[in-house]
């Protein structure tokens, strides 16, 4: 996929509010119906809570691409998607996206 495809598809998503609900959640815990064994399962986006009307997204990682990420934030009014891809480190990966969002929003 390309950065623009999956800008894309965030944007998409991003009208279904079950989906914005699911992407701003941190920590989620639940219970097997079976046992009744505990789990808890955490984001990786590292973003949530950094950003001011930062919605959430997607992170992700593989040798080929690198650490990559798709993310949202509401500001002005305005929704601003941010792709980043191949990026060298996870540190890389959110500096390019707030980088990227903040100039989309100071400029947009």
């Amino acid at each position: 996929s390309s950065a623009l495809d999956l800008a894309k598809m965030l944007r998409y998503a991003m009208k279904d509010d079950l989906f914005r609900q699911i992407i701003q959640t941190g920590t989620y815990s639940f219970s097997c119906l079976s046992n009744g064994r505990g789990f808890t399962v955490y984001s990786t986006d590292d973003m949530l809570g950094q950003m001011s009307g930062f919605l959430g997204g997607k992170t992700g990682w593989t040798t080929l691409a690198g650490h990559c990420f798709a993310g949202a934030m509401r500001k002005n009014g305005k929704t601003y998607i941010s792709v980043v891809l191949g990026c060298a480190s996870s540190e890389s990966r959110w500096r390019d996206t707030r980088t990227l969002l903040n100039y989309g929003a100071a400029n947009y």
